[in-house]
């Protein structure tokens, strides 16, 4: 169960910073 919520919280995490790295990507594209 602690497995799962690390793993629930890495892939927040990492949903964080794509969702991030693709907002800059669309304004340096523009």
């Amino acid at each position: 169960i602690a497995w799962q919520n690390l793993s629930n919280a890495s892939v927040s995490s990492v949903h964080d910073l794509y969702s991030d790295y693709m907002r800059q990507s669309s304004v340096y594209e523009k």
